[in-house]
């Protein structure tokens, strides 16, 4: 009976979406299991903390080489002698570079959030083989690390209260993969 109480106790704590706490309480303490976050909010976390910061500065860069393009379009227009299009041109070729910067940045930072619940299945899927709760969790460290990384390196303000809630979330998310295998070998 007291087994059967665990298994329903990590069912609920699982389906706890809302995190509420008397249930979270009721399976850490009464039933002794797990309270397993979602992978959604430790995606939506990460998202939610730098896509916008990403997002403010891409979208200037942006702005700035269409103008850029357009005095180049204007200076070629005008009449010769001024010297305005090698001006023009260097100012076009450098926004363009500052544009493909923030566009690389934000696709790293799109590969690494997809990676959070690849790395949560079940297999690994890069070696096809069976995963274990503490490899999935050694991979989401190292992914989260990669993102802070990124972070650091093109000098985005440290929002440590979010990369400190998902890191706190990482042992909790990564027990899925046990609590799969567990569902698996029962039935």
């Amino acid at each position: 009976m007291r087994a059967r109480l665990k298994t329903l106790g990590a069912e609920v704590s699982y389906l706890g979406r809302d995190r509420a706490k008397a249930l979270i309480k009721l399976a850490q303490t009464g039933l002794d299991c797990l309270s397993i976050p979602e992978v959604f909010h430790l995606s939506h976390d990460l998202a939610k903390g730098y896509s916008l910061t990403i997002f403010s500065r891409l979208r200037p860069a942006q702005q700035t080489l269409t103008q850029a393009r357009e005095r180049l379009a204007t200076a070629q227009t005008s009449p010769p002698g001024r010297g305005q299009t090698p001006l023009a041109q260097a100012m076009g070729e450098n926004h363009a570079v500052e544009v493909k910067r923030w566009q690389a940045v934000r696709s790293a930072y799109r590969t690494h959030l997809p990676n959070l619940s690849l790395i949560l299945h079940p297999w690994n899927l890069l070696a096809a083989l069976r995963q274990t709760a503490t490899e999935g969790e050694r991979r989401l460290r190292a992914e989260v690390i990669a993102l802070e990384t990124l972070i650091a390196t093109h000098g985005f303000p440290a929002k440590d209260d979010t990369l400190t809630k998902v890191r706190k979330q990482l042992a909790g998310v990564s027990a899925l993969i046990d609590f799969w295998w567990q569902r698996v070998e029962r039935d």
